[in-house]
């Protein structure tokens, strides 16, 4: 059995309820695979409310999705898949994306945050040449995805290992999202992830590191962090500009969310680099769907 979709409708979100609106239909498209592990729902909602955080009020997000009926095909005949006794035929979303600009970008670069696309290059294209409208009107000539909120959070679409399911603030996706972005769009970089087994008994941390409890984490890290931002530089060609204090300070309390250890290494009497460690929740999260009810956000809340 073939499917298609047709009578498709975009829509941008500018009330509340169409907030509200999107996020539903936004999570609905990938709500029944098990791989997928969500967002913290409340924060993400919480995060995206105007000028609620500096760094993506400057971005101008804009929350757009695209439904459409989905029409199956067999070979005698051809099945509305929303029609029912009454004759209706009931739209479902079929992609969606948080449309982000950057008033420090000097190539007038866009983002695509958190896309979701069902598996239909149609369907796909059809929504970037929708982005694509929406994003010259906003003086916007290049879109990258699929993204984070931030250029410091993990960005790219997931090309393998699709078995397991992605640890924590990895970007996921079904395997034939990248295969479909391609056709519209080119590969600009390419990330890889490792893993280390930890033995039981490690060495102890030395005099030149120190432990930071996370309410001081942005007071702490955030010179230290701008500080490296500032020797990687910041060239026309690059597609995120450095990071700075504000997005960083959104950084952090985007990782404020889950449990955490911070140690800063010191040289010279000096802070000279961190490290975050964070348990990998993912799973917890894809069970708890992000903690999208009260009952689900309480047991994410045992569960850490």
């Amino acid at each position: 059995m073939e499917k298609e979709f047709f009578n498709y409708a975009a829509y941008i979100a500018a009330t509340g309820w169409e907030r509200r609106t999107f996020f539903s239909r936004w999570q609905s498209i990938y709500q029944n695979d098990r791989r997928w592990a969500p967002p913290p729902y409340r924060r993400l909602t919480q995060m995206l409310t105007p000028d609620r955080s500096p760094h993506l009020a400057r971005r101008t997000p804009q929350l757009i999705h695209m439904e459409a009926v989905e029409r199956r095909t067999t070979n005698n005949s051809t099945l509305a898949a929303g029609l029912g006794a009454s004759g209706i035929l009931r739209e479902q979303a079929v992609c969606a994306a948080i449309l982000l600009t950057d008033p420090r970008s000097r190539e007038r670069t866009g983002a695509l945050a958190y896309l979701h696309a069902v598996n239909d290059p149609a369907v796909v294209e059809r929504f970037l040449w929708t982005l694509q409208e929406q994003s010259y009107r906003l003086g916007i000539r290049r879109l990258v995805a699929p993204v984070g909120l931030s250029s410091l959070l993990p960005s790219g679409a997931l090309m393998d290992n699709f078995h397991r399911p992605p640890p924590l603030h990895t970007i996921y996706n079904p395997p034939y999202v990248p295969e479909i972005l391609s056709l519209a769009m080119s590969p600009v970089s390419e990330s890889r992830l490792y893993t280390a087994h930890v033995s039981s008994s490690g060495p102890e941390a030395g005099d030149a590191c120190i432990s930071v409890p996370p309410a001081q984490m942005t007071a702490t890290l955030g010179p230290l962090s701008a500080a490296i931002a500032d020797q990687e530089g910041n060239d026309d060609e690059a597609i995120f500009p450095s990071p700075d204090a504000a997005e960083i300070a959104f950084y952090y309390d985007w990782l404020r969310v889950w449990p955490m250890e911070i140690w800063v290494y010191q040289t010279g009497g000096e802070n000279a680099g961190f490290i975050i460690l964070q348990p990998d929740l993912a799973p917890a999260m894809a069970q708890a769907q992000g903690g999208r009810r009260p009952w689900q956000r309480a047991w994410l809340a045992w569960r850490m």
